[in-house]
């Protein structure tokens, strides 16, 4: 059996809106990247995690080691959303595969607003690349988002309802966000160690 590699990247906001709750915010992401950790151990999956954080621009990615803790985090500006997923995708897809290994990718975009600042991707766009990646099997795409239309905008980016998730814009409904998307973290590194490599109802174990 071939031993499981898992590409993991994390598209996380940081618009200016996310600053009242930044320290909560970036509390929660090094808490996921813990989560992501101990189950690569535990599981003995070989795993990278990329970082690409996005305001009225998106940020050159960061690739982290396993362990690594992020201590920055600053917010301003707008939601350039569909170009970071836009460019991740495309990070993602130069990764080099061999013949046989058993390569998975998990994005996981977390936003507090809608897109109003991408340049050079649109919503239909990225939901056309989405879709085309999702059909090899091997792709996950889950948004987290806050607000009242939090199913609708990931709809428009073609993700499933099942791999969506909103939460509240506090700092108790941060505190929600990261217990849920840890727990779907184990889920999935539970369903890759017996043969998943997709999964289209992420936050409910699936």
């Amino acid at each position: 059996m071939n031993k499981k590699i898992n590409h993991i990247a994390i598209v996380m906001d940081r618009s200016g809106s996310m600053g009242p709750l930044a320290n909560e915010a970036l509390s929660g992401l090094n808490d996921e990247l813990k989560t992501i950790a101990k189950n690569a151990r535990e599981f003995d999956q070989t795993t990278t995690i990329s970082l690409v954080t996005f305001s009225t621009k998106v940020d050159e990615p960061r690739f982290l080691e396993l362990e690594e803790e992020v201590t920055d985090y600053n917010c301003s500006g707008w939601t350039a959303l569909n170009d970071a997923v836009g460019h991740t995708i495309q990070m993602l897809k130069s990764i080099e595969v061999a013949e046989g290994e058993d390569v998975a990718y998990l994005v996981l975009i977390v936003t507090d607003g809608m897109e109003n600042s991408s340049r050079e991707f649109s919503s239909e766009q990225i939901a056309t690349m989405i879709n085309e990646l999702e059909q090899r099997g091997n792709w996950t795409f889950t948004f987290m988002g806050a607000g009242a239309n939090v199913f609708t905008q990931a709809a428009t980016l073609g993700i499933k309802a099942g791999n969506s998730s909103a939460f509240a814009a506090t700092k108790h409904g941060l505190l929600e966000k990261e217990i849920r998307t840890s727990g779907a973290l184990t889920s999935y590194y539970t369903g890759r160690q017996y043969g998943s490599s997709q999964s289209s109802n992420f936050f409910a174990g699936g």
